[in-house]
């Protein structure tokens, strides 16, 4: 279907092609983010040399890149150094505009540090003059950070753009699922994110028949995928056990650090860097929640592995995908409903000026029974208008029935057992849409209502001032 997304990207990239001075640029980013995709694309129609650098040794290396200059110049070259090869590319690039890429440089540099040094002297002295872009690029986030802002290295300084590749938006993966429902497009993002390159390998025409493919038949390609994402890490196996523990049910730093069988500070350290790289988040506590931190699966296809198919002998014994499927759907759907409420947190600091957003947890009165027990709000969120601050609080519901009065006086009596001075707004979210005589009942009271067609972008959010002055 082509290349898919990343317009902005593509927009700075072209800025800095066109711009006059130093033209180098640093992207970086988690794997199956699309980095290498995004340059390709760049790059299409431009004169080019694109090097790839594997996990080896200097030697191995230089041999990739006789190879791919080899082909480039139109004959047989040898390299002994790395100076032989810049003698070479600068050659090259004095020729015409060129675009030079290092894919995976800090597998270069991992093993032969000293090229950085080179790379420096390529960029400050062998680049001017001529109209070259150099583009370096790397998975490891931590790596490419250090190479680029650290003032000891001697690449510091030296990129005028640095990009961090980012998942896709809901907007630009609904576009690999063109014959998708509206509604397996939003199970579609719920379950792996936007990580461009599982949307690429899922081509099926249902989210059932995805999950089939990605995760329960014999030759599922997704299934290992979170375990080979993890042997990235120092501690391959402590990162399993904070994220099993947190899937469990361990919220707190000290029941992860328990349930892993750690001691607290070197579960903290780990904690950190799997912040770092986006697959944890602590959740912010509102309206006199407890305020230490609670930490959650941030990652949609990790959280998906450790709640859904880590949990399932099933997935395990049984090779019968439609089987196992039947058998893990009610996990599914308890997933989804939990990943909906990050979903609508997105769409609501994505449309709204807030100050603060997160959720509230602690005691509640339940609505039917009468008793207090312990439960949260889906979404407490601090808005700035025109009129001061708005204090928004959000129900989330991703079942198959319209949403109602019942779940607005859940919601309502939850927040009137709220401490403080608020000012209190409503925001429903629902898949499945609205009863009539409650969505009436909200256009009159200013309860804004998002259902499907908001969510795919087909009409606009629901103003905060409009709905005020309803």
């Amino acid at each position: 279907m082509g290349f898919v997304g990343r317009r902005d990207e593509l927009m700075e990239l072209e800025g800095l092609l066109g711009s006059n001075g130093r033209r180098a640029c640093a992207i970086y980013g988690r794997r199956q983010t699309g980095k290498t995709s995004l340059i390709e694309e760049f790059c299409k129609d431009k004169r080019s040399v694109f090097l790839m650098m594997v996990p080896g040794s200097e030697r191995q290396n230089l041999d990739h890149i006789q190879d791919a200059m080899s082909t480039v110049l139109g004959r047989d070259v040898s390299y002994e150094t790395f100076p032989q090869f810049i003698s070479d590319l600068t050659d090259y690039c004095r020729q015409e505009p060129t675009i030079v890429v290092f894919d995976e440089l800090p597998f270069l540099l991992d093993k032969a540090p000293h090229v950085a040094g080179y790379l420096q002297n390529f960029i400050d002295i062998r680049m001017k003059g001529t109209e070259t872009t150099l583009i370096v690029c790397g998975s490891s986030i931590s790596s490419m950070e250090k190479e680029t802002s650290d003032p000891s290295r001697p690449l510091y300084n030296r990129f005028r753009l640095r990009m961090h590749i980012e998942p896709m938006s809901f907007e630009d993966v609904c576009m690999f699922h063109p014959t998708m429902s509206d509604t397996d497009k939003v199970r579609m993002y719920l379950t792996f994110g936007g990580m461009p390159a599982y949307h690429e390998w899922l081509t099926q025409d249902t989210y059932k028949d995805a999950v089939m493919a990605g995760y329960l038949g014999r030759n599922a390609y997704l299934r290992e995928e979170t375990r080979n994402m993890m042997l990235e890490f120092r501690n391959s196996e402590l990162c399993m056990s904070i994220l099993e523990a947190v899937s469990s049910g361990a919220s707190r730093l000290n029941e992860i650090a328990d349930r892993a069988g750690v001691q607290k500070d070197t579960c903290r350290r780990c904690i950190e860097e799997l912040e770092h790289f986006g697959i944890l988040s602590r959740m912010t506590s509102m309206c006199g929640s407890p305020k230490h931190p609670v930490y959650y699966i941030r990652d949609a296809a990790v959280r998906f592995f450790f709640d859904v198919i880590d949990r399932s002998r099933t997935v395990r014994i049984n090779r019968d995908p439609e089987a196992v499927y039947s058998n893990i759907k009610g996990r599914i759907d308890t997933f989804l409903g939990r990943r909906f409420e990050d979903m609508c947190s997105e769409y609501v600091a994505r449309n709204y000026p807030c100050v603060k957003i997160g959720r509230c947890w602690g005691t509640f009165l339940n609505v039917d029974s009468g008793i207090s027990e312990d439960g949260d709000i889906d979404i407490a969120a601090s808005v700035l208008t025109d009129n001061g601050r708005v204090d928004l609080f959000g129900e989330c519901k991703f079942t198959s029935k319209r949403t109602g009065f019942t779940e607005f006086k859940k919601l309502e009596t939850r927040v009137s057992g709220l401490d403080g001075d608020l000012a209190v707004r409503y925001i429903m979210f629902s898949i499945s849409g609205f009863e009539e005589d409650f969505a009436e009942f909200a256009r009159m009271n200013g309860i804004l209502l998002v259902g499907l067609d908001e969510i795919m972008g087909r009409t606009p959010a629901p103003s905060l001032t409009m709905a005020r002055d309803a």
